[in-house]
């Protein structure tokens, strides 16, 4: 009998270093397995940050063109701004040289350097037909010859 346990022993001790090498290389398959699908994710992690910062420096790219592209519309503007204001100045020296020059040559009593709404009032020039003329029939009654192509002077 003493034999047939050393066997049963050194089967059962088969079996178990059998059991144990089965179960570790399943664990370190396992381990694998885990390792690679985490490798997995990191790179598919990576590849979507490359495209992330591919995409950022794309969209800052496009910025720094937009500024630069506002900053010369800005300078053009400025340089288009400031001819007018040459031009504009320009403009107000010859008129006020021509308003000089008007009213320099033109008597004062012709109003050419009065305002628009002076010259547009012509009621101040016309003289009213009734008046208290001492030549009128009657009083606020217009004169009687009213000028010379008045009926009184025909021939």
């Amino acid at each position: 009998m003493g034999t047939w346990v050393w066997i049963v022993i050194a089967v059962v001790v088969v079996i178990v270093v059998v059991v144990l090498v089965m179960t570790g290389r399943k664990r370190k398959e396992a381990e694998l397995a885990r390792r690679q699908e985490k490798a997995e994710e990191l790179r598919s992690r990576g590849q979507d940050e490359q495209l992330r910062a591919k995409e950022a420096a794309a969209a800052a790219a496009q910025q720094d063109a937009d500024a630069q592209r506002a900053r010369m519309e800005a300078e053009r503007l400025e340089r288009q701004s400031h001819e007018h204001a040459v031009e504009a100045d320009r403009a107000r020296e010859a008129a006020q040289g021509h308003l000089n020059e008007s009213s320099r040559l033109a008597p004062r009593d012709q109003h050419i350097d009065s305002t628009r709404e002076d010259r547009d009032n012509l009621s101040r020039v016309i003289q009213s037909d009734t008046s208290l003329d001492p030549r009128a029939d009657r009083l606020g009654e217009g004169r009687g010859d009213r000028g010379t192509d008045g009926p009184s002077r025909r021939m």
